[in-house]
């Protein structure tokens, strides 16, 4: 792992562990880190973005659904999960699939270089850039226009610390991942 990789692993780390203290079994629910062999064995056709190294050195897969493990504790952001380890390829081939028809109708919102690292259940993605000089943080939605979020992952991440740190996102009794929305397009902005 190189030092970019090192060093967003750093930071996604940091984010986990505030994460884990307000939801204790997360890292347990997203799975532990992935070696960096395992990563590069995986990926052995493709050359892998720093960002890629960094999140999967993180987390891995979840465990079996009868785990003890309740599913909505995977939410990194509400509605939002990293995409497992073992899930990776699979999600980005159907990125790349809603790419296509998007082109089909001469919709050019999804870049041929953009890569996901979440999901949600509704086919929506975070992904970002791998362009040299672009390595921004995209919202892509499956029925509107996406926007830029940050300028990177390393943004990305210390926006999100910010946003658990200031209990931005909360947990509800239900379980489910939810957000103070006013603060958090305050925290927003006042970090980018």
């Amino acid at each position: 792992m190189n030092a970019e990789a090192k060093k967003l692993s750093k930071k996604l780390k940091k984010l986990l562990d505030i994460v884990e203290n307000q939801r204790p079994g997360y890292l347990e629910a997203i799975g532990y880190g992935i070696s960096t062999d395992a990563i590069y064995a995986e990926f052995s056709q493709r050359s892998i973005p720093n960002e890629l190294i960094a999140i999967y050195s993180c987390i891995g897969n979840p465990p079996s659904l009868t785990s003890k493990v309740p599913f909505m504790w995977l939410d990194i952001v509400p509605l939002f999960e990293f995409i497992p380890f073992c899930k990776i390829k699979k999600e980005i081939n159907e990125f790349d699939r809603k790419r296509l028809a998007h082109e089909a109708y001469d919709c050019d919102w999804i870049k041929p270089d953009m890569l996901p690292f979440l999901k949600n259940e509704s086919g929506d993605f975070y992904c970002f850039r791998t362009l040299e000089k672009d390595r921004s943080i995209h919202h892509i939605y499956h029925d509107e226009e996406p926007y830029c979020v940050c300028p990177d992952l390393s943004s990305f991440f210390d926006m999100l610390y910010e946003m658990y740190k200031k209990n931005v996102f909360f947990t509800e009794d239900d379980g489910y991942l939810c957000c103070d929305w006013d603060l958090r397009v305050e925290i927003s902005k006042n970090i980018l």
